[in-house]
């Protein structure tokens, strides 16, 4: 009897997805970034070329929810950069990185979630620093975030300023509470 990680063992015995991935020239995606996509993660291209040969820059994801083509291939959505709004330095911006504080690490950090991996990063968490996962997604303009057991956290606990939901909940408590305070005047 052989012994497998759960993870793997899924994988292992998962039936195989046909997806074909074209080169051209030796332009294309990589087995990584293919194999990135294949898991669901989002990838950046910077030398993508429109029919007309004009060059532009653009996230891949593909649809692994949507139907098959004649090929059985997955079809593919495209998030264009910079005109679909998504900026990953900016989106990193928001959160408590530790690794964003040099910026050769920052650097490294921002390339693998290009390739769409899926890199380890130390955030702070209630005062303490924590090991987790990060992922882009470009469709929502934001990044995915797992604990090391790859369970999803909520990435608000990880921003570097409170959101404004909180603030404006905190307001409406102390008006009611200064309400109350203040009693009726007859």
């Amino acid at each position: 009897m052989i012994l497998l990680d759960k993870d793997f063992g899924k994988t292992f015995r998962s039936p195989e997805m046909p997806q074909t991935f074209w080169l051209d020239r030796g332009k294309g995606f990589s087995a990584s970034q293919a194999v990135n996509l294949i898991e669901g993660r989002a990838v950046h291209r910077d030398d993508m070329l429109t029919q007309s040969g004009q060059a532009y820059k653009a996230w891949f994801k593909m649809e692994l929810d949507g139907p098959r083509d004649k090929y059985m291939n997955y079809s593919m959505n495209q998030y264009h950069d910079p005109g679909y709004g998504f900026n990953l330095s900016d989106v990193l911006d928001k959160f408590k990185i530790k690794e964003l504080s040099k910026p050769e690490e920052g650097e490294k950090l921002e390339s693998a979630l290009k390739s769409g991996d899926r890199p380890q990063a130390t955030v702070e968490k209630d005062g303490k620093k924590v090991e987790v996962y990060i992922e882009a997604v470009p469709r929502y303009s934001q990044i995915n975030v797992f604990n090391t057991q790859g369970k999803t956290e909520k990435r608000e606990q990880f921003l570097k300023e409170p959101s404004r939901e909180k603030e404006i909940n905190q307001s409406k408590t102390k008006d009611k509470s200064a309400s109350v305070d203040q009693g009726l005047g007859v």
